[in-house]
């Protein structure tokens, strides 16, 4: 009996402590397991960057493609996968206590093509002019080569460079220059821009100068190259009025002296100018200068080129980015001596940093072109980041070698990320974050509503979010108050999947017709600003010249206007998209006196109405058009630099 009572009393402690090692061992975490594959092969992916949120920990996949969190709290956690080449995916996973979550997710690569348009369609000489300039841009994800064609049968233009290869996103001037010693009527050509399996067509015209007397060049170019130390030019009167006394001026640099300066020469006469390269003052690489040939109240340019060759390097400027608090930063890079492909690595840890292009073909740089210049632009996102100083080694990998960065940056109490952080803050009128509402985030609250149901998608950046418009059940953005009566004013937004159709408009208080309004016509922005007594002439008015916005991608549009201040009775806008300016268009705007009122005044604003249907005239209508916006911006005091609003599209706001 005392052993049975014994048997049982060591059995009941044994139960106690398997319980109560049961107990602590209970598991109050899960895990997130997953695998990387290609879209359109299945193969595992290496190397993909792995990030969860709200934790923000990544994780990078070995040659497995499988990455694993583990410890996770129960919770939803948003799973992004990136990797270049690639298009960032993200997907949600659930975890639950004790069990593993599967973050199995899938990226597609990225398609390359070029697709060029050139900035203009027509080039227009008049009587005046001899020299011209359009660009070609590249506006597709990978580089394209171009040429000229039709040139061959004109023996009155000459064009400078005639072939070339565009990087995406690039762009290449070409100047065009008119020989008008062989205009003798009106001349009128179309040249062709090829590249790749695109043909593009340029319209150019020129009309007779006609002059009593006048000068012209033998050569509006001088090419030293690496060798010549002495090239000439003459200026010859082809007037018929006598002799024509001319001089040279703008002679501003030290490496070049032009003998003679003036002279006088006869009908049909020729006077030689000769031009010497001190090339010992000149640095290494390619040189550029332009002097002015006066004579009979005209000026002729005469461009000087000249090389220093020493092989071919790379030149990094700035040697080190130290951006301290702020959250942008810019890295130039030239390639002297011939073109250069580059890659970006990074040694260290700078998840904190991204760069808007990881590799790429540097073209040889041309100090008198700036689209050789390669730029780099950094952006730094604080979000999660413990206060404190941040660093890593930027690293340019390149056939001529390995060129170091060092990055630092500063994360001080209290910082937000650069993605919320408030930039161009002065004189902001109004500020419609597009935040699942429709209130102004300025100080003025200057708030709207919705008419016709339009909705909120994913804005400009994951976390944030878009208003979208529907053409069909013409949803609309409406505030009963006018953000903008100035006439001086900037308006700034980004928007994605544009049709034809109205953007914006605001009614005038003057016969309650539009004050302006912000419309695609055939795929191209068209801003108009009018008098409104006189009714709203919208087929007579220009459209900007830009890239296509109708890809599908997030663009930023901002427009900086005037009204009466350039010159009098015009309006000046200029465009500029994703943080360039790419056109300028000036309107006739009737005359009138400031003092007037009533209806032959200005007028003032009274509503302002986003997407949606506008009767523009008892015979104009604009149908709204399909879109998303996000962050719309009214500066109604004042129009804002370049580099404003490149703070404000690097910055995504």
């Amino acid at each position: 009996m005392k052993t049975t009572f014994v048997k049982i009393l060591c059995a009941l402690f044994g139960f106690l402590m398997l319980s109560a090692c049961a107990k602590d061992e209970e598991v109050l975490t899960g895990n997130i397991i997953g695998k990387v594959t290609d879209a359109n092969t299945g193969a595992v992916l290496q190397g993909v960057t792995v990030t969860i949120s709200p934790s923000g920990v990544s994780r990078t996949t070995g040659s497995d493609g499988y990455f694993e969190f583990r410890d996770l709290e129960p919770n939803q956690y948003e799973i992004q996968a990136r990797k270049n080449g690639y298009t960032t995916n993200n997907k949600m996973a659930t975890v639950v206590t004790g069990r593993d979550a599967s973050g199995d997710i899938q990226l597609t690569p990225v398609v390359q093509s070029g697709k060029v348009a050139l900035s203009v369609n027509s080039l227009n000489f008049g009587s005046q002019n001899s020299s011209l300039s359009f660009s070609i841009q590249n506006n597709g994800n990978k580089s394209v080569n171009w040429n000229i064609s039709g040139l061959d049968k004109i023996n009155w233009l000459t064009m400078n460079p005639t072939t070339g290869t565009l990087s995406a996103g690039k762009s290449n001037a070409v100047t065009v220059t008119l020989n008008r010693e062989r205009i003798t009527e009106y001349k009128e050509a179309v040249i062709i821009v090829n590249a790749d399996n695109e043909s593009l067509s340029l319209k150019i015209t020129a009309e007779v100068e006609y002059k009593s007397s006048k000068i012209s060049l033998s050569a509006n170019t001088l090419n030293f190259g690496t060798d010549y130390s002495s090239l000439t030019f003459d200026v010859k009167n082809v007037g018929n009025a006598g002799d024509v006394n001319w001089s040279i001026t703008g002679v501003d640099v030290d490496w070049i002296k032009v003998t003679p300066t003036e002279g006088v020469v006869a009908m049909n006469k020729s006077c030689a100018v000769k031009v010497d390269v001190d090339r010992d003052k000149l640095a290494v690489g390619k040189h550029s200068t332009t002097v002015l040939v006066n004579a009979d109240g005209e000026s002729f340019r005469v461009t000087i080129n000249a090389e220093k060759g020493s092989g071919r390097y790379l030149e990094v400027s700035p040697s080190a980015l130290a951006l301290g608090t702020s959250s942008t930063a810019t890295l130039s890079i030239m390639s002297h001596n011939g073109p250069t492909m580059y890659e970006l690595y990074g040694e260290g840890e700078f998840g904190w940093a991204s760069f808007d292009k990881v590799e790429g073909v540097i073209s040889e740089y041309n100090s008198a072109d700036a689209s050789t210049i390669e730029t780099l632009n950094l952006v730094v996102d604080r979000t999660g980041l413990p206060a404190g100083d941040y660093n890593f080694t930027l690293i340019i990998n390149s056939d001529l070698g390995d060129y170091k960065v060092p990055v630092t940056m500063t994360v001080e109490e209290g910082q937000v990320s650069a993605g919320n952080e408030m930039v161009v803050p002065e004189g902001l009128y109004t500020y419609y974050k597009f935040e699942d509402n429709f209130d102004d985030s300025s100080e003025n609250m200057i708030h709207g509503f919705g008419m016709n149901a339009p909705t909120f998608v994913e804005g400009v950046t994951p976390e944030s979010k878009a208003v979208k418009f529907n053409r069909t059940n013409k949803s609309s953005f409406v505030v009963s108050k006018p953000i903008i009566d100035s006439r001086d004013m900037t308006i700034s937004f980004w928007g994605q999947n544009f049709s034809d159709g109205n953007i914006f408009y605001m009614i005038s208080s003057v016969q309650s017709q539009p004050m302006f309004t912000l419309s695609m016509s055939g795929g191209q922005l068209k801003f108009i600003v009018t008098r409104y007594n006189n009714g709203y002439q919208y087929g007579n008015k220009g459209t900007f010249m830009h890239p296509t916005l109708t890809d599908g991608k997030w663009h930023h549009i901002a427009l900086t206007s005037d009204f009466n201040r350039t010159t009098y009775a015009t309006i000046t806008t200029t465009l500029y998209v994703d943080g360039q300016a790419v056109d300028v268009i000036t309107e006739y705007a009737n005359p009138f006196s400031e003092a007037e009122v009533g209806s032959n005044s200005y007028g003032s604003g009274t509503k302002f109405i986003m997407g949606g249907d506008v009767q523009l005239s008892h015979s104009t209508k604009l149908n709204g058009t399909n879109m998303s916006v996000d962050n719309f911006r009214v500066y109604d005091t004042r129009r804002l630099t370049a580099d404003e609003i490149k703070s404000i599209y690097n910055a995504k706001q």
